[in-house]
């Protein structure tokens, strides 16, 4: 199972260890209860915060980072298009000046206020 891959983390980082066992029971719970959910599963910073009850920005930081380091989740920039809808990408490099919501055929400037971070579930392997 997927959430099993938090144990050693669990056990390594001690002070982390509730915020880290929250995350864990959020993704076994995606897990049990809609496993093909698993692979589309994007937390933005403030739905991380609330899932961990992390307490402050520093500590939600220290377990994003465990998490990223663990290869579990990766950082990756949602560019939201107006109807809704949005496209990753891996980094701001990445990110082209203007793009196309396909959804209102049309092309729009990628500004900051449209960028935000995600993290998305490391499924490589995971069935």
């Amino acid at each position: 199972m997927f959430a099993e891959k938090f144990s050693p983390l669990i056990n390594s980082f001690p002070q982390e260890a509730e915020a880290l066992r929250r995350v864990a029971s959020f993704v076994e719970d995606i897990e049990t209860r809609k496993a093909g959910r698993l692979k589309s599963v994007k937390l933005d910073p403030n739905r991380m915060f609330d899932i961990a009850k992390a307490g402050s920005v520093s500590r939600l930081a220290r377990v994003v980072q465990i998490l990223l380091d663990a290869h579990i989740f990766e950082r990756r920039l949602l560019v939201k298009f107006p109807s809704g809808s949005g496209m990753m990408f891996k980094s701001y490099a990445d990110l082209p000046e203007v793009v196309r919501d396909p959804d209102r055929d049309i092309d729009f400037e990628v500004t900051e206020d449209s960028v935000e971070p995600v993290y998305v579930l490391v499924t490589n392997g995971i069935s």
